[in-house]
């Protein structure tokens, strides 16, 4: 789902971890890649492919052999205490960045100021990269922490602002909340676009943010239904994937022949 395609030709050089994760492979399966690019650019008799086909753009150039199974959602652990009955009967903005952005404590700013007057809950989760200290102090009305538990929060809110980062979108998508989405980089701008084509996000450029643009994106998400109805549909195309069973059944059909 990257926004380019790599150039072949240009030598990859993977980090550590990749490093490591390639010989591994090669030492418990036998497989050795031809190029190294095919660790993340690579194309099989089959491909697995975690979204629906109707979220993915352009879909109709993917073949038959591209197997649309839907995300992988899971309960995650956590050990974060987090209020949850405040939430309950309450209007819910949920705020989340994602936790490898930092120097967004402006943008966290500009949120307590915009919504300071919500009636409602405003949580939001600033992850550990960004400075508490210079962040303004937020009203009674606003739920602050480095994290919190996406799920939960997420099955409670009405709306979610966020970066765009898939895992997010699909959770968010799981729960039926709609967006504010304000991408930053890699695959997030094609996100937000495809969200935008769906019906089931207000898109805000990051340097349009402000207190004006902001609120009028979240009241706009909050009173117009074909948000809601835009992120039914995608709901409901995850729904009608087959799952881990259908990629256990295809991944079994592949080694039989």
């Amino acid at each position: 789902t990257l926004p380019f395609h790599p150039n072949a030709e240009i030598q990859f050089r993977p980090d550590e971890f990749s490093g490591n994760l390639l010989r591994q492979m090669e030492h418990e399966f036998g497989v050795k890649l031809k190029n190294n690019l095919q660790f993340m650019h690579n194309k099989g008799d089959i491909t697995l492919v975690y979204t629906s086909r109707y979220f993915q753009p352009n879909s109709d150039l993917f073949g038959r052999n591209n197997i649309f199974i839907g995300p992988s959602i899971s309960k995650r652990k956590t050990n974060v205490e987090f209020p949850l009955e405040l939430l309950k009967g309450k209007k819910v903005i949920y705020i989340s960045m994602g936790t490898l952005l930092e120097g967004l404590e402006p943008f966290f700013n500009t949120c307590i100021e915009t919504f300071s007057d919500f009636d409602g809950i405003v949580v939001m989760a600033i992850g550990d990269r960004n400075d508490r200290s210079k962040i303004k102090k937020a009203p009674d009305n606003f739920i602050i922490a480095s994290y919190v538990p996406q799920s939960e929060i997420l099955s409670e809110a009405d709306v979610f602002i966020t970066h765009g980062g898939m895992n997010s979108v699909h959770d968010a998508i799981y729960f039926n909340v709609p967006f504010v989405i304000i991408p930053h980089d890699k695959d997030q701008p094609m996100i937000a676009q495809r969200l935008t084509e769906l019906e089931a996000a207000h898109r805000l450029l990051k340097e349009h943010v402000n207190v004006q643009t902001l609120n009028e994106a979240v009241t706009d998400v909050l009173s117009n239904e074909k948000y809601k109805h835009g992120i039914r549909k995608l709901n409901d195309s995850f729904l009608e994937c087959g799952g881990t069973k259908e990629a256990i059944a295809v991944i079994k059909s592949l080694l039989n022949k």
